[in-house]
């Protein structure tokens, strides 16, 4: 037995008597019966074979590694599997502070038995015969979840303090990672010198879609996250971009972990007064804010990421380093006095739960109230659109009244430009594609190239877009399609997407246009051919819409701007939408069916529509295309229940042009539905199939 229960047995026994086996194995099974503690044997010398699960599994010899961001103690005799302290399992601090919902997948991550909290063995082999005091089954009495919460309840907390607190600022970037598709992905990062590996979140790692490799041993790795050890199995390779040299990328393995020190700093801190910080280009604008770090670069990178010089503050001020992201801040600072007082008042009343109910039973009201923003959106528009003399709409782009001043985002916009050059390098089918994408844009005058004098402006004047490549082989027309990042952050911190208004909702929700598409007796489905290509955006605001290319890496890079409606603006859906119903109501006499289906039956560039009868559907039909001629767009990928419907256009304007096959092509999807165009009984005249896999196995069908 360990020392504590050892100690606990003698006190237990009489003083005259010498204590029988039987008397020790009624002690222990009392214990195990009122803690579901582990007990540890030292069986010396016995004539009974020793119980398998007290022979202690011989470990394999481990890599150890050293961790400099957390203390590190000496090896005890006996330590908690959670913490490594010297208690019990049951008794562990960590394992009570966790929310009880979440302690069964605590207990299961380090691999304890969830009845005795013992390591060494699972449920299934547990010899415990205590259960929950709770419910009686077969789990600890920590890991007990309440079934039912009091909804009558009120629940108070109030803490207070008062501190006066010395903070140390860590080193922290703002990086860009490549994910599996080589596009860049933004997260931030702590730079530690004393951690020998580099080290990233799993979290992170399947955002990114990264490939896991298994260490040929398993790794121990100790004071990461406040945890004294824990065993690492797997690493990947990274790729991270510098700020200086666009085409220069860092490459490095990092280990996967759980989670790496959780947030930083812990408190947020005001850097007003650090004068000697305001000018330079910080590697983390937002330095002082508490914010969660997913990767940690140790000193297998460190050497690549700093660099020399160094800015130095009073001596109770963070000193700036020079790195290859920008200046880091790091050092200590001392945090005025505070006085922090914290109240937390949880109530849910039965009339609460009542009206929440209700408030999802209830229907969708006809109306909305706009938010402030919202009617500043439509004003705008309202004021600025025009129409040309074709019929098309030349909009400006919506910029909020309390606009931010944009940085430089032309060294950022390169950069990602050459890690797309990169890319083509290796797929080369994707340069043709790309390539014949752009210079359609070209020839059909929805991008131009700008004269050197035009180049140079100020930068709070223009805007360089990323852009990158999206392949969507289950497109039956474009497999490939160009996406631009209006979100990348310029070197002010604000991106373009930062400074655009959203604007309304204007369209129904997807769910009333679904349940009205299913009254119809022929259905019939479309979608307007590259609708925000057919909205101009007027020359005063093309400059925000700026993009670089280049045919072939051997060419000097140009530089174009965009003059139609960007995919990837935040305001580009929007714009789009209020568009169509701006033709819909300027062309309402004249076309009064479709004006009525284009602001009714559309879910952004998606018709979901259809009549009573097939005469009722070509009418409609030859409404809908003539209507949106009128705005210069033009309506195809046309299906229908009903055949006439179809005939009635070309067939390069339908969605399916071969003969159809239940068991292949009769499906078409439509806003991630697949649809059974296809008539099949008198009373139902298509089956729309809610798509999980194979058109062959649906998972809803009606």
């Amino acid at each position: 037995m360990d020392q504590e229960n050892r100690k606990e047995f003698k006190r237990s026994l009489p003083d005259t008597e010498v204590p029988s086996l039987d008397t020790l194995v009624k002690f222990i099974n009392k214990v195990v019966a009122d803690h579901g503690t582990e007990i540890e044997f030292d069986i010396r010398a016995t004539s009974q074979p020793t119980p398998a699960s007290f022979i202690p599994s011989h470990k394999s010899q481990k890599t150890e590694i050293k961790f400099s961001s957390a203390p590190q103690t000496s090896k005890r005799a006996s330590r908690c599997s959670f913490c490594s302290e010297e208690h019990k399992n049951f008794q562990c601090k960590r394992l009570i502070e966790t929310p009880a919902p979440e302690r069964l997948d605590y207990v299961k991550e380090h691999k304890v038995c969830t009845n005795c909290l013992s390591p060494g063995h699972s449920t299934k082999e547990c010899i415990s015969k205590a259960t929950c005091k709770k419910c009686s089954k077969t789990h600890h009495t920590l890991l007990h979840k309440d079934v039912q919460k009091p909804t009558d309840k009120n629940v108070n907390a109030l803490t207070a303090s008062a501190s006066n607190n010395t903070h140390t600022i860590l080193a922290t970037a703002v990086v860009q990672l490549s994910n599996k598709y080589s596009q860049p992905w933004e997260c931030r990062a702590l730079i530690d010198s004393g951690s020998t590996h580099t080290f990233i979140t799993s979290s992170l790692v399947n955002t990114l879609g990264l490939k896991r490799q298994e260490l040929s041993q398993p790794m121990e790795v100790k004071g990461l996250s406040d945890v004294e050890m824990l065993t690492v199995t797997h690493q990947v390779e990274l790729e991270i971009a510098t700020a200086y040299s666009p085409d220069t990328l860092i490459r490095t393995s990092a280990l996967i972990v759980r989670k790496t020190s959780g947030v930083h700093p812990r408190t947020s801190i005001n850097p007003m007064t650090w004068t000697h910080l305001q000018s330079l280009t910080l590697a983390d604008p937002l330095f002082y804010k508490s914010r969660k770090v997913d990767i940690v670069f140790g000193a297998d990178v460190y050497p690549r990421i700093i660099r020399g010089a160094i800015i130095r503050g009073n001596e109770d001020e963070p000193m700036a380093q020079e790195s290859a992201f920008g200046w880091i801040v790091l050092g200590p600072t001392v945090a005025p006095a505070s006085n922090v007082s914290t109240c937390y008042f949880n109530s849910c009343p039965l009339d609460t739960s009542l009206g929440r109910f209700w408030e999802i039973e209830e229907c969708p009201t006809t109306g909305r109230i706009f938010t402030k923003e919202e009617e500043e959106c439509e004003e705008k528009f309202q004021a600025t659109t025009s129409r040309n003399s074709d019929g098309s709409f030349q909009v400006e782009l919506p910029f909020k009244s309390n606009m931010k001043p944009l940085g430089n985002s032309k060294r950022m916009a390169l950069r990602r430009f050459y890690n797309l050059e990169t890319k083509f390098e290796k797929n080369t089918t994707l340069r043709s594609q790309y390539t014949e994408q752009i210079h359609a844009l070209l020839q059909d005058g929805h991008m131009h190239i700008i004269p050197k004098e035009e180049i140079i402006i100020p930068d709070h004047s223009s805007y360089y877009l990323p852009h990158h490549a999206v392949l969507k082989e289950a497109s039956s027309t474009t497999k490939m399609r160009i996406v631009f990042d209006d979100s990348a952050s310029t070197s002010s911190g604000q991106s373009l997407n930062d400074q655009l208004m959203v604007g309304p909702v204007l369209q129904e929700d997807l769910f009333s246009i679904l349940v009205r598409w299913r009254y119809w007796r022929v259905a019939l489905t479309a979608d307007i051919k590259q609708m925000y290509l057919f909205i101009g955006v007027k020359k005063v605001h093309q400059d925000f819409l700026r993009i670089f290319w280049r045919d072939h890496p051997s060419d000097p890079i140009k530089t174009y701007r965009l003059a139609k409606v960007t995919f990837g603006t935040s305001s580009a859906p929007y714009l789009a939408v209020k568009t169509l119903q701006t033709l819909a109501d300027s062309h309402a006499q004249e076309y009064p069916l479709a004006a009525t289906v284009l602001k009714r039956d559309f879910y952004m560039d998606d018709c979901l529509s259809g009549a009573q009868t097939t005469q009722e559907a070509l009418h409609l039909q030859e409404q809908l295309l003539q209507l949106t001629k009128k705005g210069g767009f033009l309506l195809r990928k046309w299906s229908s229940s009903d055949s006439a419907v179809l005939q009635a256009v070309q067939s390069e304007m339908r969605e399916i042009q071969t003969p159809l096959n239940f068991d292949t092509d009769s499906t078409v999807k439509a806003l991630g539905l697949i649809w059974n165009p296809v008539v099949i009984a008198s009373n139902s005249a298509f089956i729309p199939v809610i798509h999980t896999g194979s058109p062959k196995e649906p998972s809803f069908q009606k």
